[in-house]
């Protein structure tokens, strides 16, 4: 910064020139500034006009997504449901007394079918089938 020393008049002819020369600039600012303004307000309308019709667009199908998700969740609340009921019931069988009985009724028929392959494989049942259709 200059150390020079200005007495009032000198002082307050600079300040009326440096105030001159910024009047002068004012309107060449004011006018870019508005030239901005005018762009940036045409380009907000334009914007809003895509918005509308979006929206516009927009709402009918969302109505129809809300539906489709609301009748998903019933399904899926549904299914759930059933589900948890079939768990429960097999909870209830396993907790039950007649599981004991069930399964020793399970054992048997395991241990049956066992047998009869056996008896399959080693040609048993053929030579009986075979008997039985040359005695009727």
């Amino acid at each position: 910064m200059p150390s020079e020393i200005y007495n009032k008049e000198e002082f307050s002819k600079i300040a009326a020139q440096r105030s001159i020369e910024d009047a002068e600039r004012r309107p060449a600012q004011l006018e870019e500034l508005t030239k901005r303004t005018m762009e940036a307000r045409r380009a907000l309308f334009a914007a809003l006009e895509g918005i509308g019709h979006v929206v516009d667009t927009f709402e009918p199908a969302s109505d129809k997504y809300v539906k489709t998700l609301r009748d998903f969740n019933s399904s899926a609340v549904l299914e759930l449901k059933n589900g948890m009921r079939a768990f429960e019931d097999v909870r209830k069988f396993f907790l039950a007394d007649e599981h004991v009985e069930e399964v020793r009724r399970l054992k048997e028929f395991v241990e049956l079918c066992e047998r009869l392959k056996a008896l399959k494989d080693s040609g048993f049942l053929d030579a009986m089938a075979d008997t039985i259709l040359k005695l009727s």
